[in-house]
């Protein structure tokens, strides 16, 4: 498991607007970003640093943002309060900014590049959770890219058994990739965030039809993590205690008096009235779980089920359907 990370002070993913976009990028842009190029490649950090991000805040350009972020990930190590401060902030503000426009541009190698990036920081920063959403992305903009498979055999390795830091870290917004992770959060899922041609690829399988209704998902601090089950079951594997355990130990110190929520989510197979009662009987099998654990969070977490309604990836891969199953947890405001 990666070392518990510090406060990251991210106050938001949105910066103060720059003075012009790509398609508007005026020479004093480009000469900034050539000599950043120069100062960069005689290891003068600090001037090129500072020429790239000048460059960056006269144009809004991707390749700006993406090297101004490389070059402060080189040196973020994400274990210790200043290294976060000093070299973490700037790398995670910079990286978003870069997947803002490439999704601006529909440049889906950038965006592909960028998102990568960002499971990058989430591995480094000990926030697997927030990582795989960004790994989600990266996997439906470009899936056959090659650093795909390693970066998700590192996610789904530290996803399998969470430390309560990793668990912290996820719920925060101000740790790990924290308030970055609102942009897809917000749209609702990864693909939503970029386009719905996204969420609808050419010959992707229609949903079944289902007579639930439509629910506007509460507001609050929210997670998905992998709960594994029996088949047909709400009997939790053994190998998935640990994350209950963890689970359980988090939220008594994080929820404070607020109520909580549980929805269970199911892939798309198998018919859509049977994925709704078990996803719904298992977000239930969790709370009491947790609730025996932690007898101070008795009465105070209710349990949804959403079935296949709400997908977070489009795709039709066994890991596609493995990220769809997946317990949601939202600390409600």
């Amino acid at each position: 498991m990666q070392p518990a990370l510090l406060i990251l002070l991210l106050a938001s993913a949105g910066l103060a607007a720059p003075l012009a976009n790509a398609a508007s990028c005026p020479p004093q842009a480009e000469d900034l970003f050539r000599r950043a190029q120069a100062a960069d490649t005689q290891d003068r950090l600090e001037d090129a640093r500072s020429l790239y991000t000048q460059a960056a805040e006269v144009c809004d350009k991707y390749e700006y943002w993406m090297a101004l972020g490389d070059l402060w990930f080189n040196d973020f190590l994400g274990d210790s309060a200043d290294d976060v401060n000093e070299q973490g902030k700037p790398a995670l503000d910079a990286y978003t900014r870069a997947l803002q426009a490439a999704r601006r541009d529909g440049n889906k190698a950038g965006g592909a590049k960028a998102a990568r990036s960002l499971v990058n920081f989430g591995i480094r920063a000990g926030d697997p959770i927030n990582a795989n959403e960004f790994l989600i992305l990266a996997g439906q903009l470009e899936p056959d890219h090659p650093d795909l498979p390693p970066l998700q055999e590192e996610v789904d390795y530290l996803r399998a058994e969470l430390s309560t830091d990793e668990l912290e870290t996820s719920l925060s917004t101000t740790r790990g990739i924290g308030a970055a992770s609102d942009i897809l959060a917000k749209a609702g899922d990864a693909c939503s965030f970029w386009s719905e041609e996204l969420c609808n690829p050419s010959g992707a399988p229609a949903q079944e039809p289902t007579d639930e209704p439509v629910v506007e998902k509460p507001q609050g601090r929210a997670i998905s993590i992998p709960i594994n089950f029996e088949v047909n079951s709400t009997e939790t594997t053994p190998a998935t205690a640990s994350n209950i355990v963890n689970l359980a130990t988090v939220l008594a110190r994080q929820a404070g008096d607020k109520q909580i929520l549980f929805i269970g989510h199911a892939d798309a197979r198998g018919a859509a009235g049977h994925n709704m009662t078990l996803s719904r009987q298992r977000a239930a099998a969790v709370r009491d779980q947790v609730a025996a654990l932690q007898p101070s969070l008795e009465g105070r977490i209710s349990a949804e089920g959403r079935g296949e309604l709400e997908p977070v990836d489009v795709g039709t891969t066994e890991r596609a359907y493995a990220n769809n199953r997946r317990l949601e947890i939202i600390i409600l405001d």
